[in-house]
């Protein structure tokens, strides 16, 4: 019998998204400036990798992320100038994070069932207490439990203490549990791991797991489908497509750039826009994705508005030749 519902922070009650991208471009432009490099395209390659290394390590702070970088490239650190940059880059996400729609209103009804608990990690700020979760007081009047996990030597997800921890707080089995968040890595498999020595709750995982899997696999194959279908003009068939795939992954975002090329296609250009918008949201890095948006602006007449969809893409990729082409054929009109 459920007895609680465990949720992750951020991307799960509230949207940080766009924060996160604004302070990702800002600290990318301060290092690139600061390194004295020449070639952003290698240093965006090197920085990407890193900040992936650290993300698997759940090492979320920003100023050994970018320590390492500065190391990587063997340039002396001011490690004041760090501290201030790290700071700044929590204020902007700070400042761009929203509530999801209907949060208080979920939290509130789940709450006249269930327990109601709450385990995030860090920011990975020296300083504890910084945690965004503090601009919304509101919820906390939810939350019977709130874990900060990565401070007060608590180890951050996906390490399974934390979960256990909160478990332990409740008084609960992992099995009388529901956990909610975003990141298969950090969220799922650290529930998972919660206790392995309930096995009902590690066989209902096991099979949460592969279900998953095969989902995913089913809507792979209808975007393959779907975009078969696009290629031959069959537009109808590769809508059917792209909306089973999004049954089976809702937040994948080729399913969602598929969908935005059949609607251009269909002449649909505000709904292209706002599905390839969220293909964007999803996967923000991707410098194709860009020359796509540019095209569905300039397709509606938004010339200020596709020049600056391309160069974003040049911007994340200088050898992005579409982008480059499109600025080239703009530049001899005006």
């Amino acid at each position: 019998m459920i007895k609680a519902v465990i949720f992750d922070f951020g991307q799960t009650l509230v949207d940080s998204a766009n924060g996160f991208r604004t302070a990702e471009k800002e600290a990318q432009d301060h290092l690139f400036a600061n390194l004295g490099l020449t070639v952003r395209d290698d240093f965006l390659a090197i920085y990407r990798r890193l900040r992936k290394e650290f993300h698997e390590r759940s090492n979320f702070s920003r100023y050994s992320l970018w320590q390492e970088v500065f190391y990587y490239f063997c340039v002396a650190v001011d490690n004041d100038l760090l501290v201030g940059w790290e700071s700044e880059y929590w204020e902007t996400v700070k400042k761009n994070t929203v509530l999801f729609p209907e949060v208080n209103a979920v939290l509130s009804s789940l709450g006249t069932r269930y327990k109601i608990a709450l385990i995030t990690n860090t920011q990975g700020q020296k300083i504890t207490g910084t945690h965004r979760i503090g601009l919304f007081p509101e919820l906390e009047k939810f939350f019977r439990i709130i874990i900060v996990a990565g401070e007060n030597e608590i180890p951050p997800k996906p390490d399974p203490e934390p979960f256990r921890l909160c478990l332990e707080k409740l008084n609960i089995a992992a099995g009388q549990a529901v956990y909610v968040g975003d990141d298969y890595r950090i969220d799922i498999c650290g529930a998972r791991d919660a206790d392995r020595r309930d096995d009902e709750f590690w066989d209902r995982a096991a099979d949460a797991e592969a279900e998953l899997d095969m989902a995913k696999q089913q809507g792979r194959e209808m975007v393959n489908e779907a975009r078969a279908y696009r290629e031959r003009r069959l537009l109808g068939r590769a809508e059917d497509s792209l909306m089973e795939a999004l049954q089976y992954m809702p937040e994948d975002p080729t399913t969602h750039k598929e969908m935005a090329l059949v609607r251009f296609r269909q002449g649909e250009l505000r709904q292209a826009t706002s599905w390839m918008s969220r293909a964007i949201e999803l996967d923000p890095d991707n410098d194709d994705y860009y020359v796509i948006m540019g095209d569905i602006y300039g397709a509606q007449r938004q010339v200020d508005e596709a020049r600056t969809a391309w160069e974003r893409a040049i911007e994340l990729n200088r050898r992005n030749r579409q982008a480059r082409r499109r600025l080239e054929r703009l530049g001899r009109r005006r």
